[in-house]
């Protein structure tokens, strides 16, 4: 299947995704917690999430003319940049749109400087899951969130010799030496 990728401007992308996230996502219990905000908070959300100095991507992925699936993500700090969400259209799945997807994002975070890609999903999430630990993301924790329950976060390392410590540190497997030499 020939797929074009497009990176676009992030008020046209929210367009698109407001308008299919509802149908892409409606078995996900998902909260509202931002209803629980007092103005102060919500006001530094809207601060902090639109932050003229961090970095977004927008992605929608398309068949002939027709959307078929999308991923954005922003830049937590100055070495991760996160996957916020992504999502392929039911006619799509299991075709590899979404691997295809994930080399367009990893290719444009790299182009960006930053050394890692975190992930979070959820745990019974196995698609996304297992789609994601064949692309090279490795397990990097577990957490209950408010807004979306159980998740498991997942981190790419665009950087094998900090993956090679993280490895390390999580008892996987030892660190290559050469890595290791530069740490003592």
């Amino acid at each position: 299947m020939e797929l074009d990728f497009e990176f676009i401007d992030g008020e046209v992308f929210m367009n698109i995704y407001n308008e299919n996230r509802p149908k892409l996502f409606s078995d996900n219990i998902t909260y509202n917690v931002s209803k629980l905000l007092d103005s102060t908070e919500i006001e530094n959300f809207r601060k902090n999430s639109l932050n003229e100095f961090l970095k977004h991507y927008f992605l929608i992925a398309r068949y002939k003319d027709e959307i078929i699936g999308w991923s954005y993500g922003r830049q937590e700090n100055s070495l991760e940049f996160t996957m916020i969400n992504s999502a392929v259209f039911p006619a799509y799945r299991n075709q590899g749109v979404y691997t295809q997807m994930l080399q367009q994002v990893k290719e444009k975070i790299v182009s960006m400087g930053f050394s890692r890609i975190v992930s979070k999903h959820h745990t019974t999430n196995n698609a996304i899951l297992i789609a994601k630990l064949k692309f090279g993301f490795i397990i990097t924790g577990i957490e209950i969130e408010a807004h979306f329950g159980q998740l498991l976060t997942l981190k790419y390392f665009t950087n094998k010799a900090l993956q090679s410590v993280y490895e390390d540190r999580t008892g996987f497997k030892k660190m290559e030496d050469h890595v290791k030499e530069k740490l003592i």
